[in-house]
């Protein structure tokens, strides 16, 4: 099964506030067609969370989608965390906010093939299993981290496997 926010038109929105809750068994498109820009996942606020069993694909071809977790919601991926999948899908991003915590049991991409996505951490919480890349076989990803003063990669946050910039395969 397959859950597609944005299939082909723009400006699609899930969101998760005000302690909703929800789970989808499935993997996750959003910003699917070249055309689908501009679409999100949001969770925000205290008791908000969404999860899923399958992998997220933020930007499969559409660009400048996102992934918003802020104000202590959470979002828990039990599989990959996919930031600009393909070739066409540019600007993409995954912002992890204020006392926001993001839990990915396998990889996450920034930009596996996708360029000018991001990944920010403002005064979140990331938990990663497996590994951390940015920039596999794409140019101009950025992982950008706020917030702390801890000068560690990813700060209070854990990487379970490597941290990994400009993979070629």
């Amino acid at each position: 099964s397959l859950t597609i926010i944005g299939d082909t038109s723009a400006h699609n929105t899930l969101t998760f506030t005000n302690g909703a809750s929800g789970t989808a068994n499935h993997i996750i498109f959003v910003g699917n067609a070249a055309s689908a820009n501009t679409s999100a996942i949001r969770v925000g606020g205290a008791g908000s969370s969404f999860s899923t069993t399958e992998n997220l694909a933020i930007g499969v071809n559409g660009s400048n989608n996102e992934l918003l977790v802020t104000d202590s919601g959470q979002f828990d991926a039990q599989a990959s965390l996919y930031i600009g999948f393909n070739s066409a899908a540019a600007g993409n991003s995954a912002t992890i906010g204020s006392n926001a915590v993001l839990n990915v049991d396998e990889t996450i991409y920034v930009g596996l093939n996708g360029e000018d996505s991001s990944f920010t951490i403002d005064q979140g919480h990331v938990s990663i299993t497996d590994d951390f890349i940015l920039g596999s076989r794409s140019l101009g990803n950025r992982y950008l981290h706020s917030g702390s003063t801890n000068s560690t990669a990813l700060s209070t946050n854990r990487v379970g496997g490597s941290f990994i910039i400009g993979e070629t395969e």
